[in-house]
């Protein structure tokens, strides 16, 4: 269905399978034991999308802020396109974090089982954790300091492209295959 408010949209059920949710402020969505799916959503403050529950993913096609987005599932968590204009992006998940784009004013933290991120850009710092499986970056920037930790037997960390504007750290319990990684 279609949520549009001048003000804040409060979405808590069982699951949640949302075609276009449009806040004026904030965006909340709890689903407690099913699937949590959004095509479309946009908050002109904070965005969080929480999926808890053994069954079902966490799966968003857009979503838009002016402000902070939190994003948690107790599976997988897969996205399109994540963008805060006006803060930051948290993503953490049990399962598998596969996001085509993460775009952040602010800074960028993504922590999960596995992470596969085609873009990632943030303005201060970009950390990317896999705690048990591989970690893939297409490319990455941070304003500030860059961190890729990949732990866990399984897996590898490859990084096709990472600039930073202060250090960058890059951490592996297994194999790393890196492209260019630029420290400015």
């Amino acid at each position: 269905g279609t949520l549009d408010a001048a003000a804040a949209i409060d979405v808590d059920s069982g699951s949640a399978i949302i075609d276009t949710a449009d806040a004026g402020s904030s965006l909340t969505v709890l689903a407690r034991a099913g699937e949590l799916t959004l095509d479309t959503g946009s908050a002109g403050t904070t965005a969080t999308l929480t999926k808890q529950g053994g069954t079902g993913q966490l799966a968003v096609t857009t979503l838009t802020s002016g402000g902070d987005t939190t994003i948690a599932s107790s599976t997988d968590a897969i996205l399109g396109s994540v963008t805060s204009s006006g803060g930051n992006v948290v993503v953490d998940s049990v399962g598998a974090t596969d996001g085509d784009t993460i775009d952040a004013a602010g800074l960028i933290d993504v922590d999960g089982g596995s992470v596969d991120i085609g873009t990632a850009d943030a303005g201060t710092s970009l950390s990317l954790l896999a705690q048990s499986g591989q970690l893939t970056l297409g490319t990455g920037t941070a304003g500030t300091t860059a961190s890729l930790t990949k732990e866990g037997a399984t897996g590898a960390l490859q990084a096709t492209k990472l600039t930073s504007g202060g250090s960058a750290t890059i951490t592996s319990s297994t194999d790393t295959s890196l492209g260019t990684v630029t420290s400015t």
